[in-house]
């Protein structure tokens, strides 16, 4: 059910999608010069912008139309899992797409007969691209735990095992001076 909703939400901006991407296309040094701005304003983000940058998101715009929206979730998913371990933060993710879409707006402002439609698609999606990333992050999150309680897990096992060890030195050594007090 969750995957037929999502589904037919992709389908409906595909196409707006597509226009808005040709549109934006023909901006995409302004858009990114503006982006790049927009990025160092941002405080956290700032520090970021080059890794950032790397999103290539304009190329993400126009992937949605021309790949199924499973394989395009599992690449966004497996980028929200690269991002994370390279220690960028989730918000700093999502205010980036923000500000993209932020980028974006006066562009395609410029074309009134589909400006509107084509900035509500761009909005859209970057709500399932940043839930995309979000459930990557989420994915490393988990893995990341797993491997935690996993090393937690040994690091017990070693202390149980070395209290016991422990346990029977002692008792060595109890037996051993009960023993020489004897004699």
């Amino acid at each position: 059910m969750k995957n037929n909703a999502i589904e037919r939400a992709v389908q409906e901006i595909r196409q707006p999608l597509a226009g808005a991407a040709v549109c934006l296309s023909a901006h995409s040094s302004r858009i990114r010069k503006l982006w790049a701005r927009l990025l160092d304003k941002c405080a956290p983000c700032g520090q970021y912008a080059s890794l950032l940058s790397g999103l290539h998101l304009a190329a993400r715009i126009r992937d949605v139309s021309f790949t199924d929206t499973r394989t395009y979730r599992l690449e966004s998913e497996q980028q929200g899992q690269d991002l994370a371990s390279r220690g960028l933060p989730t918000e700093c993710v999502v205010a980036s797409i923000a500000l993209y879409v932020e980028s974006c707006v006066p562009s395609l402002r410029s074309d009134d007969r589909k400006g509107a439609e084509w900035i509500r698609a761009l909005t859209r999606w970057a709500s399932f691209y940043q839930f995309c990333l979000l459930t990557g992050y989420s994915r490393h999150e988990a893995a990341e735990r797993l491997l935690l309680e996993e090393k937690i897990g040994q690091a017990e096992r070693r202390v149980r095992d070395f209290s016991v060890e422990l346990a029977d030195t002692y008792e060595k050594e109890r037996r051993r001076l009960a023993q020489d007090l004897h004699d």
